[in-house]
């Protein structure tokens, strides 16, 4: 066997070695262009969920009024409720959305004392809107629009260094958007304005 022949066998071994290690690292572990988009993936998430818990805290105010007009409602007995039909459907669904209860009020007692309920309600309803899109407004996305600069700008050359191949890595590409305000609020608008007058 001559010298070549055996860095030919050494090399040989080496390239097999080095396939090997690279077929056991995507066994265990996610390529670099999965791992970005699982990053902006994890900020969205993680967006989402400080804003649901945040949400769910601000409506505290909202669901214990709600919650004293269900009382009310289920203890007495049941006659026409002064409430117009716009009101009624309002009503029920702040109510379907806070409290995640379905009852309509029509037929309902009407009771002078059920005005300072249904004034606490349109008031606690109003200052949640007004405080939540205050708490919007000042929420940091940067955090999240970092990861998806970072996502926008190096993902296909991550993929394209996985796949060997631009056109692969560039196949059903879609680069991301910026998180927005608009965007908040279409996830988590505020609640339907109440009126009772």
């Amino acid at each position: 066997m001559s010298g070549d022949d055996s860095q030919d066998i050494v090399l040989g071994q080496q390239t097999d070695w080095d396939d090997i290690t690279q077929r056991l690292i995507g066994m265990y572990d996610q390529p670099a262009y999965m791992r970005r988009a699982l990053r902006v993936e994890d900020a969205l998430r993680g967006l989402e969920q400080r804003l649901a818990k945040q949400r769910d805290q601000q409506l505290e105010p909202v669901r214990r009024h709600l919650r004293l007009w269900l009382s009310l409602v289920e203890k007495l007995p049941a006659t026409p409720l002064n409430l117009n039909e716009g009101q009624r459907h309002t009503l029920d669904d702040i109510m379907r959305e806070v409290l995640k209860v379905r009852r309509p009020l029509a037929g309902q007692l009407w009771l002078p004392r059920w005005n300072k309920i249904l004034a606490e309600i349109e008031r606690s309803v109003n200052k949640f809107n007004e405080r939540w899109d205050q708490f919007l407004a000042i929420v940091d996305l940067s955090p999240v629009n970092q990861r998806i600069d970072e996502y926008n700008a190096n993902y296909l050359l991550e993929k394209e260094c996985a796949f060997r191949s631009a056109r692969a890595a560039a196949r059903g590409y879609q680069p991301l958007s910026h998180v927005s305000r608009d965007w908040l609020r279409q996830l988590f608008p505020p609640l339907p304005s109440f009126d009772r007058r």
